[in-house]
């Protein structure tokens, strides 16, 4: 957002408007759609919004914007990683809406070092929560202010359930059998449980689900690359119009 991490207007569909109006100002008739973890909610609440426009889509790490989801990354973890759940909660917590009131309130408090602090332990949880699923370093660098503006994009999106209503893009999945798509999802995604990609996969006939057993949430984890690579090159026969 412009200025870095602005609220005003910041919503799902206004973001789904800022794609379309991509489209129109580029003269695409058709696209093919890709994106990961939020890009993958976009990318499908674009679809539901103007099918039309899309010839097929690839979607990494399914997210589709749920309480449920978001609930699973707040409490869910707190059994499989209990140590750095405990830094995360800072207090004895059991309800996840009230939790992420409380990182809400925090990083959107008039103390700068209090906030900057609240949005450090916030990216180090979903750090942490990723690195489980993965090999190697997944740790996100981002200086002091950007950090700050990315969290706080993050909870007001949260905090306001993605600005979706609930199930509303499973529900409308059952619509789209028409466009095709390939969903590549982690076996090891601790962030987006491969659950998720399965309930999709089910309401969406047109969805061709693929489990990359090794695979986290990171398109750079093992075997993810390769399977995204493969999909970007199998979606060219599967778009409902050729050369689009």
């Amino acid at each position: 957002s412009a200025p870095l991490g602005s609220l005003r207007g910041n919503d799902t569909q206004a973001l789904v408007e800022d794609i379309e109006r991509l489209r129109a100002a580029l003269g695409v008739k058709y696209w093919v759609l890709f994106g990961g973890s939020w890009g993958a909610t976009l990318a499908l609440a674009y679809t539901l919004e103007y099918p039309q426009y899309v010839s097929a889509l690839v979607l990494r790490g399914v997210f589709l914007g749920s309480r449920e989801e978001v609930e699973w990354f707040l409490l869910g973890l707190r059994r499989l990683l209990p140590e750095a759940w405990a830094r995360f909660a800072d207090a004895p917590v059991t309800d996840a809406r009230g939790l992420l009131s409380r990182y809400h309130a925090r990083v959107f408090s008039d103390e700068p070092a209090g906030a900057l602090e609240a949005a450090r332990r916030w990216q180090a949880y979903e750090d942490a929560v990723m690195a489980a699923g993965e090999r190697g370093s997944t740790a996100t660098e981002l200086g002091d202010e950007a950090l700050l503006a990315r969290v706080r994009v993050q909870l007001h999106y949260l905090v306001h359930d993605c600005f979706l209503p609930a199930r509303w893009i499973l529900d409308g999945a059952a619509r789209l059998s028409d466009v095709p798509a390939i969903l590549v999802h982690g076996g090891r995604d601790l962030v987006c449980r491969p659950r998720i990609a399965h309930d999709l996969a089910r309401y969406w006939r047109g969805a061709w689900l693929h489990i990359v057993e090794d695979g986290g949430h990171s398109p750079l984890s093992p075997g993810m690359t390769g399977a995204l690579i493969q999909a970007t090159r199998e979606v060219e026969t599967l778009g409902r119009e050729s050369g689009s």
